[in-house]
């Protein structure tokens, strides 16, 4: 077998192997992956997740002094959009001053508001919604990596992320959603960008190789 007819044969398999990889991770089928970094010293990760649309399903109080992660936030998108549904949430990330002064208000037991600093609010990992999604169970939230901690709260609903952890770990690892930057979906690479690299690449190899039995 000559080279040109390896080198074709190369071309095929890589083509191919592409466009099986783009068809599954791509926005062919809804999705576009989204990196968020973490910029503060006190959130050490990298989140990568699947997007599947811009438009948001939630409102309520998720902007601006209430913003949650991003990641998090696409979840709950994610559940809304699959239910369509919209869902309405009245208490994302909450300050340790604004947890301080419901926890004031409260019998102070802590089983109704946690004391500050060890709501999971504040760090805008949780949210309290009200309307449909407060009927849903933890068997329906799961395959978007959600659940509810509390079963005296069928309104609060969590990212799995939380579970086992306390606050000083998840803000240890996490920090707050002001501490975010994520970053715009990158444009997409091209198929044929991909292939022609991967193939230039596997040429100059085979090329090499060749040049060494001579």
């Amino acid at each position: 077998m000559n080279r040109k007819k390896i080198h074709k044969i190369i071309v095929k398999l890589i083509t191919g192997i592409c466009l099986i990889v783009y068809f599954t991770t791509s926005g062919i089928i809804g999705f576009n992956t989204v990196k968020a970094e973490a910029v503060s010293p006190n959130a050490k990760y990298t989140v990568e997740y699947k997007v599947k649309s811009s438009s948001s399903m939630l409102t309520g109080k998720i902007g601006g002094q209430y913003t949650i992660h991003p990641w998090y936030q696409n979840r709950l998108n994610n559940l809304a959009r699959d239910y369509g549904k919209k869902i309405n949430i009245y208490s994302g990330y909450r300050s340790v001053e604004l947890q301080r002064q419901l926890f004031n208000n409260s019998d102070r037991s802590g089983k109704m508001v946690a004391p500050p600093g060890k709501s999971r609010h504040n760090v805008g990992l949780a949210v309290d919604c009200d309307g449909w999604a407060t009927e849903l169970n933890n068997t329906q939230l799961a395959k978007y990596g959600l659940y509810k901690p509390m079963s005296w709260e069928n309104w609060h609903i969590e990212p799995i992320e939380t579970k086992n952890k306390n606050t000083e770990q998840l803000m240890a690892k996490y920090g707050t959603p002001n501490e975010i930057i994520v970053n715009k979906p990158s444009e997409e690479v091209s198929i044929r960008s991909i292939v022609k690299m991967l193939v230039d690449k596997e040429i100059d190899r085979i090329d090499k190789l060749m040049l060494n039995r001579e």
